[in-house]
C-alpha cells in the first residue's frame, strides 16, 4: 500500500460508544467528516439574521449525523430528524453532548444555532 492509500483508507475519526437505557441500546457516536460539519453547519447556523433553531432540532441534526452503526455507516437518514426531535429532551443534550465534544462544537457555537 503506497503512501496516498494508506492516508485516506485511514480511519481517523474519533467515536465512542454509550449506552442509552431509554433506548435500551448502546450507540457509538462519532466525529463527523469534515464535509458533515460543514453540511451541519450549514444547516443549523441562522442565515441573514433568520431566527434560531430549536434546541431540539439542532441536537436531532448533530445526532442522526453523529450516531454510527458497527460498519461506521450513519444509522439515521435525514429523514429521521423529526422523529428523533421528539425523542427525550434530556437523551438528546446527552447523546448531543458527546457528539458536541467529539466534533470541537462549543457551547457558544450551539448557543448560536438556536439563538431567537
Amino acid at each position: 500500500m503506497n503512501l496516498r492509500e494508506t492516508i485516506l483508507g485511514a480511519r481517523d475519526l474519533k467515536s465512542e460508544r454509550v449506552e442509552v437505557p431509554e433506548w435500551g441500546a448502546t450507540v457509538t457516536i462519532s466525529e463527523l467528516t469534515a464535509l458533515e460539519r460543514e453540511r451541519f453547519q450549514d444547516i443549523v447556523v441562522p442565515k441573514d439574521g433568520a431566527p434560531g433553531m430549536r434546541t431540539s432540532i439542532m441536537f436531532a441534526w448533530l445526532i442522526a449525523l453523529a450516531v454510527r452503526d458497527e460498519d461506521g455507516a450513519r444509522l439515521f437518514r435525514d429523514d429521521d430528524v423529526e422523529a428523533l426531535a421528539n425523542k427525550s429532551l434530556g437523551v438528546l443534550v446527552r447523546i448531543g453532548s458527546i457528539a458536541q465534544r467529539l466534533n470541537a462544537i462549543g457551547a457558544e457555537a450551539a448557543e448560536q444555532a438556536v439563538k431567537n
